[in-house]
Parts: C-alpha cells; structure tokens; sequence
C-alpha cells in the first residue's frame, strides 16, 4: 500500500462521482490529475514503433461502468451515461469503498461490542470482514475511508484491523487487498498498519493463532 495507490483511488471515486451529478463542486487540482491518468499509455517496440494501451485509471472506470449495467439491467454507452443512473452509481461504489461515517457510524466507539454501541469489534466482525470476503470474491481492492468520523480510538482500531490477524487472516495478505483513506490524519494510516504487522509478528512467533488472546486494556 502506498500513497500513490491511495491517491488513485479517491481520485477514481470522486470521477465517477462528478460523472454521475453526485458532487458538482469542483476540486481543480483533481481534475488536472484526472486528465493526465486518463492518457493512454505508450509502450514502443525494439524498431521504435509506439503502441498505445488505455490506462489503468480509464480501465478501471470502465470495470466500474459495466457494474453499474449490471445493476441497471441495460447496457451503457460508457462512463458518460452514469448521471441516468444515479442510484446504481451509489451501490456500485459500495461494492468496494467502505466510508466508515456513511457505512458504519460517525462516532465509533471503543474496543468491544459489550463496552458500548459502534465498537471495533463489531465493526470488524459484521462490517469490516464480510467486506473484505466480497471484495476477494470480486478480484476487487477494498478500499477504507476513515474521512468524516468523530475520531477513532486506539481500541477501536487495534480490535478492527489488529483483530482481523487473530481471527486468522495473514497481514501482507490484506494489506495488499485494501486500501485505506484518511486524509484529515494521514499519520494515522502507519498506526493502523503498525498494529496489524504487530500482531502478526506476535502470532508468528508463537507458531499459532492464539484464539483466546485478550489485548489490554486502554
């Protein structure tokens, strides 16, 4: 995971977005992005003959167009014909960008269900997961943003990202299937992952999944 990926991956949003009439404020420095990932790519041969390939931003914009046909049970134009599909456009999205205060809660809580409502563990368990497993199914990245929240606790972090280890699921494996998004604390990302790497080095030191592993308290 990387900033770049993290990068592509709001950019993508906010275009097929603004395609579909579901934001109409513009941000200038994206667009200017946009156009450039929407380029073809040009490989040339050994005798310097160019071939041009669609890029991967305008691949992945069409993947998501021919969701959304799906969806609307007809067939599209192109991305062009998003905005007569509004409804399809949301749910489509949905199918891989979780934004935890849309999705889940503005205001999640602390680390386990029994501590109060929006918990890290069920975050983890009836949102977080079954996300994952669907977006693998798809061949799909899934993509996390933690943007417009009223703060993450420690314990609701650890329990949702750290708790996906001990529930059997190999770090590097999921890191390299999700993306996350938190542009008002980037620095946050590293904790995030840091918990994730840890406790995956603790599980591979002892050389099994200790089921009945409790973290401390915060």
């Amino acid at each position: 995971m990387n900033q770049e990926e993290t990068l592509f991956y709001t950019d993508l949003v906010y275009h097929i977005r603004k395609l579909a009439g579901l934001i109409t404020n513009e941000d200038p420095e994206r667009e200017e992005r946009i156009v450039i990932r929407e380029k073809d790519k040009k490989q040339t041969d050994e005798n310097g003959n160019p071939t041009y390939f669609l890029s991967d931003f305008t691949l992945a914009l069409f993947a998501f167009t021919l969701n959304v046909s799906r969806k609307a049970e007809c067939m599209l134009n192109g991305p062009s014909d998003l905005h007569k599909y509004p409804e399809e456009v949301k749910e489509a999205i949905k199918d891989f960008y979780l934004k935890i205060a849309e999705d889940y809660s503005e205001t999640p809580g602390g680390r386990y269900i029994d501590g109060g409502p929006a918990s890290g563990e069920d975050f983890r368990d009836n949102v977080l997961e079954p996300k994952y497993l669907e977006c693998l199914s798809n061949n799909q990245k899934l993509v996390i943003d933690f943007d417009g929240g009223y703060g993450y606790s420690t314990g609701f972090l650890e329990e949702a990202f750290g708790g996906m280890i001990r529930k059997g699921y190999n770090c590097k494996e999921l890191l390299e299937h999700m993306v996350f998004i938190y542009t008002e604390e980037p620095d946050r990302i590293a904790e995030i992952i840091t918990y994730m790497e840890e406790e995956q080095e603790r599980l591979d030191k002892e050389g099994k999944k200790v089921k009945a592993y409790t973290p401390p308290k915060d």
